[in-house]
C-alpha cells in the first residue's frame, strides 16, 4: 500500500468516512498497524487498523462503514495501543489478532 498519510479513508460504497491523520506503527516491527482517522472538524480522532483497509484504485476502502468508525474507541494520544486496547480494537472492526476475518 502506498503512503496512508493525509488520505481520505472511504467506505465500501466510496463515500468519505474521514481523513487519515497519523500512522501508528507496530513498535516491534515497525510496520504500519493503525490509521488514526479524524471524521470531521469536531469530531474525534478513532483508530482504525490497517488489517481492515484495503486499496482501492487510488483509494483507501474500510470494510466497515462510518458508524463503524464513530463507535471505535477514540484516540487520545497518537500511541500504540496496549494489548487490552489493541484486541478490543481488532474485535470491533471484526478481525481476529492477526488480521484476518
Amino acid at each position: 500500500m502506498r503512503e496512508f498519510h493525509d488520505r481520505m479513508l472511504v467506505d465500501g460504497a466510496g463515500d468519505d468516512i474521514g481523513k487519515i491523520v497519523d500512522v501508528i506503527s507496530d513498535p516491534i516491527d515497525l510496520h504500519p498497524e493503525w490509521l488514526v482517522v479524524k471524521l470531521g472538524r469536531l469530531a474525534g480522532e478513532h483508530l482504525v487498523p490497517v488489517a481492515a483497509v484495503d486499496e482501492r484504485d487510488d483509494r483507501l476502502a474500510l470494510t466497515a462503514g462510518k458508524d463503524a468508525v464513530k463507535s471505535a474507541p477514540r484516540l487520545k494520544e497518537h500511541l500504540a495501543p496496549s494489548d487490552v486496547e489493541r484486541e478490543a480494537v481488532y474485535r470491533h472492526y471484526g478481525l481476529t489478532e492477526s488480521g484476518t476475518s
